[in-house]
This record gives structure tokens, C-alpha cells and sequence, in this order.
């Protein structure tokens, strides 16, 4: 709740911060270093056949902070996220709650390619390195209650942009006349697919002896494996606001292990409101 007040009072205050000049309405895509504040919803779900083979969902909650060098041959950016709400799965009239907190960290360089030959459309190609831990914590499995992975990724990357700014006044009408001002507009879709993917967990089934023994290692019998599998995509349209914008995001997220017995997946759908600020 706290982290929507402070992301709505700075969404408040952007267009205090983004009046109209007329070096705005010249519409050109300048370099620019943007700091980008980010919160949303996801559709999500997971399940880990080391405990159970049932589908757990939820609705958490995604909140985002990034760093982005944007010029108009590279784009450089790093970046966290922090996704935290609670899956449930109902089977058979018993209801099982399991609390996610997963906290994602990323730094992806992206280079204009020629390729493509598009009018307003540029082609960026590049790589994504990617790290995940996820802590869950579930109840209902008693003394393998608390389960935690954590994954690396390393993604090649590919992003179409397409610049459709509207570059003159335009007077429309609905039931009355209304005029829409010169606006810079973007719009982005990015495809980001693993190539080297690496998971780091404990096998089937979590219980482990330490803490029997009195010496509690919370690590007992992981073990880091190259395997699996990570994909996933983002489409962005950017409104700018003079020198500042904000981003509407659908992003989406999928990776699995490669283990058989003990496999875990999981999925993201998360829907987002951003603001660029400019540095």
C-alpha cells in the first residue's frame, strides 16, 4: 500500500515537472539518460514438483527500478524487480497458501542493427544477463515449508522501435470539438531469449538433517546446475512529457529447470505504469 501512495504522489507531480516548450514540439528522439520507476500487477503462477505437482496462483504485486542510457545507436540499461504476494491452489476443497517474495536483478546493451530498413523503425540486437531469487514460504508443507532458488540467465535480445509521434495539431470531434497537441510517442516490443540458463536449488524434497544435528545450514545439499530454460517479451508505449514520459508495459516471463523429478516452473503476466525521468 505504501509503495502505491508514493508511486501515485509521483505520478502527481510528473506533469508539474513536464511543460510544453517549443523545443518539445520539435519531436525529436534525443539521447537520453531516464531513470524509470515502475509499478504493476502480475497474473502468475508456479508449481515444483520436488514438493507437489500442483499449480499455485496468484495476483502479486511488481514494483521496478531501472537505469537506462538511451542513445540513438546503443541502449544500456540496468535494473531491479521485486515481485510479492501470495499463490494459492485449491484441490479437492483444501486450500494451500504459499507467500513469494521473488527479486530480480538485470543489465542488458543493445545495439542498432541495419537489417531492418523500416520507416520510423529501428532494430536493436544485443544480450541480457539476468539473475532471480525467489523465497517461498508455504505452510501447508510443514517442515519443507520455506523453499529458495535462485537462477542466472544469459539472453539474447531483440527489439523492434517504432516512432509514432504525432507531429502536427489535430482537431477531432465527439459529440464536441477537441484539439490533440503535437505529442513525441513510441512504441517498443522486445523479445528476450535464454542461451546459457543455470538454476541453483536442493533436490527432492527439501528436508534436510542439519538442524537436527544442530548445526542448521539453511543451503543443505544445493547444488548449481546449467540447465533449463528462460524466455520472455515487453511491449512498451511511451507518451513523453517534454523531457520526462510515462511507459505502459504488458511484460511477460517464463522459465522452468531442467531437472525431471524435482522440475520447477513458474510464469509471469505483469501489466505496468512507469515514469521516465530524466537525468
Amino acid at each position: 500500500m505504501k509503495l502505491t501512495l508514493i508511486f501515485l504522489g509521483l505520478l502527481c507531480a510528473l506533469p508539474l515537472v513536464a511543460q510544453e516548450s517549443s523545443e518539445a514540439q520539435t519531436l525529436e528522439l534525443r539521447d537520453k539518460n531516464y531513470i524509470e520507476i515502475s509499478l504493476g500487477k502480475s497474473n502468475s503462477k508456479f508449481r515444483d514438483f520436488a514438493t507437489s505437482p500442483l499449480f499455485y496462483r496468484g495476483l502479486p504485486t511488481a514494483f521496478g527500478l531501472r537505469k537506462t542510457r538511451d542513445k540513438s545507436s546503443t541502449i544500456v540499461s540496468f535494473g531491479m524487480e521485486y515481485i510479492f504476494g501470495n499463490y494459492h491452489s485449491n484441490f479437492n476443497d483444501h486450500l494451500a497458501t504459499s507467500q513469494v517474495k521473488s527479486l530480480s536483478f538485470d543489465y542488458s546493451r543493445m545495439y542498432q542493427s541495419h537489417l531492418l530498413n523500416w520507416e520510423k523503425t529501428r532494430l536493436f540486437l544485443g544480450a541480457k544477463a539476468m539473475g532471480t531469487v525467489n523465497l517461498r514460504v508455504n505452510p501447508s508443507l510443514q517442515n519443507n515449508a520455506y523453499g529458495i532458488e535462485m537462477f542466472t540467465n544469459l539472453l539474447a535480445s531483440a527489439q523492434l522501435r517504432k516512432d509514432i509521434s504525432r507531429k502536427e495539431l489535430k482537431t477531432k470531434r465527439f459529440i464536441f470539438k477537441y484539439q490533440l497537441k503535437p505529442r513525441r510517442r513510441a512504441l517498443a516490443y522486445r523479445l528476450n531469449l535464454g542461451v546459457l540458463n543455470g538454476n541453483y536449488r536442493n533436490g527432492y524434497a527439501y528436508l534436510g538433517q542439519t538442524a537436527i544435528l544442530n548445526d542448521f545450514n539453511l543451503f543443505e545439499d544445493y547444488t548449481y546446475s546449467l540447465s533449463g530454460f528462460r524466455m520472455g517479451s515487453q511491449l512498451d508505449y511511451t507518451v513523453f512529457l517534454n523531457n520526462n514520459g510515462l511507459v505502459f508495459s504488458y511484460a511477460w516471463d517464463a522459465l522452468t529447470t531442467g531437472n525431471k523429478k524435482d522440475k520447477f516452473e513458474m510464469s509471469q503476466h505483469v501489466f505496468k505504469l512507469s515514469i521516465l525521468i530524466n537525468k
